[in-house]
């Protein structure tokens, strides 16, 4: 049968209804394959019920990982630049917020209920109790470390209740609250909207979604929502996401042009995107300018270059990352936008901020001659942007002039996805059954001592596996810290000296009469010597930053393909069905999370307390006085004076060369504490799945024992299980 808008509700009610024929079974894994089989279809019913509740409104999404952008090219798209929408100051005050049309501005934020409160208030105060047991083994340890190593739903969980006022407190309730606050226009919106959804407003922490209704033509029969981001840390939040991503017919996917579509995001694709049916999908390189500005080193004063070889790069690795991947859908539609550039190019120069006034800079020093001008620098900032062309070539001709088309298009995936994934389960669920029922019918105790020895030899195999592929990572991370420390290359540096001649005044050897005389001597060029310096620390820091990902991103590359394919071939040998291959694949993702988040190189502090420093060498740098008070002649004073100079220039190089050893054991120690940061990730999620194994193995060994005591009552269980599997397979 195949799957449609018009029978899922009698196939899937009666799929139920079988279902809850089964009695619950001995083996937790055979029950949990029967849980989530029966949760899939009762959510499977739940989620058509509200895909075709209203299909008259185009819904769009703007999809990706925290820090990709996404307020920003919203903002760019619809608000003309502004930022209307605030950019959230962490991943945990991100909102989902939902733009739709209304014949009045209005907007209406959803406040968190008692319940999940109370939730967030528990691990809050679980990660305090988790520091103060910890800070006693080791007091310096700081809470900040604690919560990162517990998780981002303890991190996300401590920063909104210590964020929370009693004011805020007063907007939960029971149920989850409304307030809805009419506007005039979208500025009178902005400066209430801050209040809520804004990095420091009053409300923030409490708000859970905020929905914008606007008399704006362009939103007419369309819908488009903001989302928090890829793997929200805030579970209630995450639920309201994965409710409209059902509801979706289409999205705008932004990945960071910095990281681009990394193994977070073709996990998205396939799961959260494909798997909901959405086959209108534009993938958009954002804040583009950034990877313009790693490629302008080599392609110096020519963007056109740059852009063309930065277009390719991207657009290969979206394809490359694809391709490896098990996703079976068409490539989606690709392009770029620097969404900062759409807001540098709207706004006057004097309203720019200083992160605009920043990439302006930096264009303007890989790129001189295509930012010569205001003019210039405006026409190439819409250039970067894109934005009228997203707008004109994906929003209003593959989104809205196909509306009809891509709502379709979305029915017609879903049920074929619900299909798919419902016969998957049931496979899945047919070949354990199958298998114990095997076990049970060949069983003895001679079989149970096989499986048991089996299963500890996989169990053992997995652990030196992954013991051996976490060890040479963290040895790639060693050796690498190693090689840029070796590498580096402040020390060839030197003051700059400049030798002049100069007017002195010497005591005469004859009583009360003094002398002038002209003498050349060396002197430290102070400026020359501070622009140099400060021109080589910059380009040292930057190679260092790149030298750095480079390293990170090849050990987070072969980790992910070490560990996934250990994985994989365990579970070609795990003929007895252990099923531990997808929590030993969610650590592997948190592992590389973990890695992307570690891969900068982070040198500002570095580089503002050098150049400090520096500039206090520079300015201590002291002159030889004009007057010389000693009685000699002239050939003895030019002598003296010369070497008072030289005496000067080795104190200020003997200066400068403890300011180069200073800034590179500061590269050093940052590069080496970042490396034990990942060590640490590395450690602790190495200990997650040897543990995740052993307990995994362990109760596979308790039920196989549970299932051999009454074997007869357990075969006819395996029987009838499989007869009403192999009917609802039939049935699909």
């Amino acid at each position: 049968m195949k799957l449609s808008k018009d029978n899922y509700q009698s196939f899937l009610d009666q799929a139920v209804r079988k279902m809850e024929e089964m009695p619950r079974s001995v083996t937790k894994e055979v029950q949990r394959h029967f849980d989530k089989l029966r949760n899939d279809f009762q959510d499977s019913i739940k989620n058509a019920d509200e895909l075709l509740r209203d299909n008259s409104v185009l819904r769009i999404g703007i999809v990706g990982q925290v820090k990709a952008g996404k307020s920003s090219f919203l903002n760019s798209l619809i608000f003309d630049g502004e930022n209307v929408l605030p950019k959230a100051a962490t991943p945990m005050t991100a909102g989902l917020t939902i733009l739709e049309y209304s014949d009045e501005n209005e907007f209406e934020v959803e406040f968190y209920n008692n319940n999940e409160w109370e939730k967030f208030k528990a691990k809050a105060e679980e990660l305090k109790i988790a520091y103060t047991d910890l800070r006693s083994q080791d007091p310096t340890l700081t809470l900040e470390q604690v919560a990162t190593n517990m998780g981002q739903d303890f991190q996300a969980a401590k920063e909104l209740v210590d964020k929370c006022s009693g004011k805020a407190l007063g907007c939960i309730g029971k149920e989850s609250k409304k307030h809805i606050e009419k506007f005039s226009d979208v500025e009178d919106m902005q400066s209430i909207l801050n209040n809520y959804v804004g990095a420091n407003g009053v409300y923030t922490p409490v708000v859970k979604s905020l929905t914008i209704r606007l008399n704006d033509e362009r939103l007419k029969d369309i819908q488009i929502v903001d989302t928090p981001g890829v793997n929200d840390p805030v579970v209630s939040r995450e639920e309201r996401t994965r409710e409209f991503l059902n509801r979706c017919h289409g999205v705008f996917f932004l990945s960071y042009s910095g990281r681009f579509f990394d193994s977070t995001d073709v996990d998205f694709l396939i799961n959260r995107i494909s798997g909901n049916g959405i086959g209108s999908v534009v993938v958009i390189a954002s804040k583009y300018d950034s990877v313009l500005q790693d490629a302008g080193v080599k392609f110096h004063d020519d963007l056109s270059g740059a852009a063309e070889y930065c277009e390719k790069a991207l657009r290969k690795q979206m394809i490359a990352n694809i391709s490896r991947s098990e996703y079976t859908g068409s490539i989606p539609s690709f392009d770029f936008s620097s969404g900062i550039g759409y807001s540098i190019y709207k706004k006057a120069e004097s309203r720019w901020d200083a992160t605009e006034r920043h990439v302006v800079s930096r264009m303007k020093n890989f790129y001189p001659s295509f930012f010569a001008t205001p003019e210039d620098v405006k026409q190439t900032f819409y250039d970067l942007a894109q934005i009228d062309e997203i707008q004109s070539q994906y929003l209003n001709k593959m989104f809205v002039a196909n509306k009809n088309a891509v709502i379709q298009s979305k029915l017609d995936n879903y049920f074929q996805g619900v299909s798919r994934t419902l016969s998957k389960e049931i496979d899945s669920a047919i070949v354990d059954v199958s298998s114990h029922l095997k076990m049970l019918e060949d069983g003895n105790g001679k079989d149970l001592t096989k499986k048991k020895n089996e299963t500890e030899l996989l169990s053992n195999e997995l652990n030196r596996g992954i013991n051996n592929c976490t060890t040479e990572i963290e040895n790639i991370l060693r050796n690498g810290v190693k090689e840029i420390e070796n590498s580096l290359s402040l020390s060839k540096l030197s003051i700059i000296k400049s030798r002049v001649e100069r007017r002195f005044i010497r005591e005469s050897t004859f009583w009360g009469s003094d002398k002038s005389f002209m003498c050349d001597i060396d002197s430290v060029d102070d400026q020359r010597t501070l622009s140099t310096s400060k021109s080589a620390l910059e380009s040292e820091l930057k190679r260092v930053d790149k030298s750095w990902k480079d390293i990170v991103d090849k050990a987070s590359d072969i980790l992910s393909l070490k560990l996934k394919d250990i994985i994989k071939n365990a579970e070609k040998k795990d003929t007895e069905g252990v099923n531990v291959s997808d929590q030993l694949m969610d650590i592997v993702y948190s592992v590389i999370n973990a890695f992307g988040a570690n891969h900068v190189f982070c040198f500002s502090d570095i580089r503002k307390n050098s150049e400090n420093s520096l500039r206090e060498i520079m300015e201590q740098v002291k002159d030889i006085p004009t007057y010389i008070g000693k009685s000699m002649e002239e050939y003895e004073a030019k002598d003296y004076v010369r070497n008072q100079a030289r005496k000067i220039c080795w104190e200020t190089q003997s200066r400068f060369d403890s300011w180069k050893d200073n800034v590179e054991t500061e590269i050093s120690n940052k590069l080496k504490e970042i490396s034990k940061t990942l060590s640490r990730e590395l450690s602790e999620n190495r200990a997650k799945m040897i543990g995740e194994i052993k307990n995994r193995f362990s109760e596979f060994i308790t039920q196989l024992e549970l299932e051999l005591k009454d074997i007869e009552t357990n075969k006819k269980y395996y029987k009838n299980s499989l007869e009403i599997l192999d009917n609802l397979k039939n049935m699909i």
